[in-house]
């Protein structure tokens, strides 16, 4: 168990020391970019494109020379409340640029990498931290938390979606053995048979602790220091969004982060209640 925990922990310091301060190499432009496969294993790809116009965009690409696009807003009957376990999830780690397509657009805008009509990013983000996917979909967990979180739990796996009529509740996953429950606000679910899409808006600095709570069990050598700074560092660094959800503004600081999903192998189901095991960190 020591040596995988040390496995563990160097894993993620690869994914995370090959940052350019504290973000996640090959999310900017041009860059290369590794994520899961839907069945487990990492591959790796070009990523980025061409910065252009304010606004606007082609599908599968970055917007170039002020070319605009047709939003995928949330449809009409999307649900705000469920309470689903899942199979599989896919938040886009597939391939380069496979979180792309995967969730809607929560903005009403087509944000490029030199938009200047959404929030200010977090103090040392780059410009690919705003950029939406296809269509202006916004996804910026698949984006950026995807490819480090991979260093930690080698598949996207099974889980649970618990939200209430306003679309808060929880996102609950496991890493390393560990539930993750990552926080969710305005969620919205499409289902359709056994698979459902999830977009929501993920509060950065509850994630944030969240990430620190469960850090000490993947590793007692992530209870503190400077590789725990950096997940924090590279968890902000990902906020697109504003703390209300959808309604940005250029005057307020990105404080949550967009989040599209594929849920597969849908069904009704309650997370059961599992006891917390000793803090490894005392």
């Amino acid at each position: 168990m020591g040596r995988m925990k040390t496995w563990m922990f160097s894993a993620v310091c690869v994914a995370l020391c090959a940052c350019s301060g504290g973000s996640i190499a090959g999310t900017g432009d041009g860059g290369t970019e590794g994520g899961l496969g839907s069945s487990g294993g990492t591959s790796g790809g070009t990523s980025g494109g061409t910065s252009g116009g304010t606004s606007g965009g082609t599908s599968g690409a970055p917007a170039d020379g002020g070319v605009t696009c047709t939003p995928v807003a949330v449809p009409a009957d999307a649900a705000a409340a469920a309470t689903i376990k899942f199979d599989r999830i896919d938040t886009g780690g597939g391939a380069a640029n496979a979180w792309r397509p995967i969730g809607f657009d929560r903005d009403q805008l087509c944000t490029t990498l030199s938009s200047t009509d959404v929030c200010k990013r977090v103090a040392g983000a780059d410009a690919s931290k705003q950029l939406d996917g296809d269509d202006g979909i916004d996804n910026s967990y698949g984006h950026t938390i995807t490819p480090f979180l991979a260093a930690l739990q080698p598949q996207e796996g099974s889980g649970y979606l618990q939200t209430d009529g306003t679309g808060t509740g929880k996102l609950i996953l496991q890493l390393n053995g560990n539930t993750l429950n990552i926080p969710l606000t305005f969620a919205k679910v499409v289902r359709s048979g056994t698979t459902a899409i999830l977009s929501a808006i993920i509060p950065t600095e509850a994630f944030v602790a969240e990430m620190a709570r469960v850090a000490g069990y993947v590793s007692p050598q992530l209870c503190g220091g400077s590789t725990l700074d950096t997940i924090k560092q590279t968890i902000r660094q990902a906020s697109d969004m504003p703390g209300s959800g959808g309604q940005q503004s250029s005057s307020t600081t990105c404080a949550a982060i967009s989040i599209g999903a594929n849920l597969i192998g849908v069904v009704a189901g309650t997370a059961p209640t599992v006891p917390p095991g000793p803090d490894p960190c005392l």
